[in-house]
């Protein structure tokens, strides 16, 4: 593999500095490794004619959720779109994108989600934040309806009308957690032990 050796075929298609255990990795995690999308190699596996993003198509599946999208090469987006709809039109490229991706900046660039070339939609954090304020009294009905309204007049229609909403997700407290009024705390240890009081579930539940 491309870790054990520096002559593995796979070797560029990661990122090393000298010595095998110093290699670019998403957010320095070290069991995440960053992939070098400036291979042509690399990129063609994901994104090539017969690549991940086309097998999984002809499998069956009807589209893909790209996980950090703004940490993806713009041309990668694209190229994997490009193939993902090559057979089929509908099949859906969905962005995780947790601000407003009509006009979101990513280290510095302004990205071109919704402009008909890369994402067909992406994940309404918005709306969940939005929800969330607006059951807990920390926003108005106004400013509620305001923050629903810049979402329809932002987006192309196209990526309103499919847009991923969610209460929930692997990277966000629980719905119920977080219309709770539960503590929050930078100690992982302390939120992944914390348990809401057994009598205020099924108020929770309602609130839900």
């Amino acid at each position: 593999g491309a870790y054990s050796s520096e002559n593995s075929k796979y070797r560029n298609w990661f990122c090393f500095k000298g010595s095998r255990e110093n290699y670019d990795s998403w957010w320095g995690i070290k069991i995440l490794p960053r992939l070098n999308h400036a291979n042509d190699e690399c990129r063609r596996y994901f994104t090539g004619k017969n690549g991940v993003g086309a097998e999984y198509i002809k499998q069956g599946i009807g589209g893909w959720r790209l996980d950090v999208a703004d940490e993806l090469p713009e041309d990668f987006i694209i190229a994997l779109r490009s193939t993902v709809k090559k057979n089929n039109k509908e099949n859906i490229v969905i962005g995780e994108v947790w601000e407003d991706a009509s006009n979101k900046e990513s280290y510095g660039v302004k990205r071109l989600y919704l402009c008909g070339k890369q994402l067909d939609s992406v994940m309404n954090y918005p709306l969940r934040s939005a929800l969330i304020d607006f059951s807990k009294n920390y926003i108005d009905a106004l400013e509620f309806s305001e923050r629903l309204m810049s979402i329809k007049e932002n987006y192309p229609s196209p990526a309103y009308y499919s847009l991923l909403n969610i209460l929930s997700s692997h990277d966000v407290e629980r719905i119920l957690t977080a219309v709770s009024n539960a503590p929050q705390s930078d100690d992982r240890n302390f939120m992944a032990e914390y348990r809401l009081n057994e009598k205020d579930i099924e108020k929770k539940k309602k609130k839900v």
